[in-house]
């Protein structure tokens, strides 16, 4: 090769040699920019916070009487109902209301509060205020009526409020029994009844022979006393008086 060849080639491998220096430095600027370079800007999503742990512990409910709704609560988001005899419920740490009530009972309320990891025994005292009334009624089968709801058949047993309540018992083609029993704290009022057919019942109100009346015998009884007396003292003989004979004062 000779020199003005060589001339004529230098300049082209001069701007070869530039042009590989410019994408070298272009390629260096970029990954300088790229993400996860510590020198370039880097948009982070924002750390999510962990949730706070929420600090509980457990009530007990003790309660003698079965069957009891209770509400813990009221009014509250997180609210919690249920029957006793319950679990042991846990709730979060502070100050709680709690509400227990039954038919025939007094209700019950409370505040209590509920301390971190510790178990709160609470005594429920269900005040009776109610007795039960038992009816047997017969002959089978008696519609049993308390205080105009209807109960079913003979024989029953029902708690109700103290005082004075209107049973009606029903049977087609009897009579119908109407009772008025008091009933007392804490105890049975039982009724017994013997239901009468309508015939019986209409043939002893339209009567029959006056022999089989009871007022009848009642009546002769009286008259028939009253007959006696007179007779007796007309037929009783009379009782002579002595006389006294009359006495001469001597002088």
């Amino acid at each position: 090769m000779n020199e003005r060849q060589r001339t004529q080639r230098s300049p082209l491998r001069a701007c070869r040699h530039r042009a590989v220096a410019t994408c070298t430095l272009f390629a260096f600027l970029a990954a300088l920019v790229a993400p996860g370079s510590s020198h370039g800007k880097v948009r982070r999503a924002p750390a999510r916070t962990q949730p706070t742990t929420v600090q509980t512990g457990v009530l007990r409910i003790l309660c003698p009487v079965e069957g009891a709704r209770f509400l813990i609560d009221e009014g509250r988001d997180g609210s919690v109902e249920g029957t006793t005899p319950a679990e042991d419920i846990s709730l979060p740490v502070g100050s709680h209301t709690i509400r227990v009530s039954k038919e025939g009972y007094l209700p019950f309320s409370e505040v209590f509060d509920i301390e971190a990891g510790e178990v709160t025994e609470l005594d429920v005292d269900m005040v009776l205020y109610s007795g039960r009334l038992r009816v047997e009624a017969g002959p089978p089968p008696v519609q049993v009526e308390v205080d105009g709801r209807e109960l079913g058949t003979a024989p029953v047993e029902v708690e109700l409020a103290i005082g004075e309540h209107v049973v009606r018992l029903n049977k087609p083609g009897y009579v119908e029994e109407v009772r008025r029993p008091q009933v007392r704290t804490g105890q049975t009022a039982a009724i017994e009844v013997t239901l009468v057919p309508v015939e019986v019942a209409a043939r002893a109100a339209s009567g029959g022979p006056i022999y089989k009346k009871w007022w009848f015998w009642t009546v002769a009884a009286v008259v028939v006393a009253g007959a006696v007396v007179p007779t007796v003292l007309l037929t009783r003989p009379k009782t002579r008086q002595a006389t006294t004979p009359n006495l001469i004062e001597l002088p």
